[in-house]
């Protein structure tokens, strides 16, 4: 595992670009100096490399992608933001939640039928409501990110109709632009790229 000496993120061994800050790991080290700091003239505006400075070299103009997090990470940090319903969710942070969150529950539920006794039951509802919250959680801050309020999670109740309306709605795209939400997961502005 990495450090970044920058924000004290731990990486993976194979990740080139910090997860939290963006700053890319030079020869399997820890990175000491921030995205926006100089490291020979104090003079010069030229940044290091960071995540924002590479893909902004393989874009045009427009808006810039912000590279997906793989699988587990997604998943982590949906249970870094158990009880977070403010801000917004990329597509690649919500279907790995929801797809793991579901299996699990169902494995659970066919586990606990087989043995048939309360405490299986018991053990089933404890373990629907620790994954429950955060699959709640990453779906309101999916509705967020395509400029909808939360409270559609509602449509989720609906049994089989709802369930497929509230896929296809998180579903979409990202919204490039900032909402009353924060700022897109997805899009980095072409402000915020830096031009030389």
């Amino acid at each position: 595992m990495k450090e970044c000496i920058n924000c004290n993120n731990i990486c993976d061994d194979d990740a080139l670009f910090c997860t939290k800050c963006g700053q890319k790991f030079q020869d399997n080290e820890s990175v000491e100096t921030s995205a926006f700091q100089t490291t020979e003239n104090p003079n010069t505006t030229k940044p290091n490399e960071s995540y924002i400075d590479y893909y902004a070299e393989l874009s045009d103009e427009s808006t810039s992608v912000i590279p997906t997090k793989s699988v587990l990470e997604a998943y982590k940090e949906s249970f870094k933001n158990y009880l977070n319903f403010k801000g917004r969710a990329r597509r690649s942070d919500y279907f790995p939640t929801i797809l793991i969150n579901v299996f699990l529950i169902i494995f659970v539920y066919i586990l606990v039928s087989i043995k048939s006794e309360e405490i299986g039951y018991i053990i089933f509802l404890v373990f629907t409501v620790l994954f429950g919250i955060p699959t709640i959680s990453v779906t309101v801050r999916r509705l967020h990110d395509i400029d909808m309020h939360g409270a559609w999670i509602a449509v989720a109740i609906i049994p089989f109709f709802g369930w497929i309306a509230m896929l296809i709605l998180c579903a979409k795209d990202s919204n490039e632009n900032a909402n009353e939400y924060g700022p897109s997961p997805k899009y980095l502005p072409p402000s915020f790229i830096p031009k030389f």
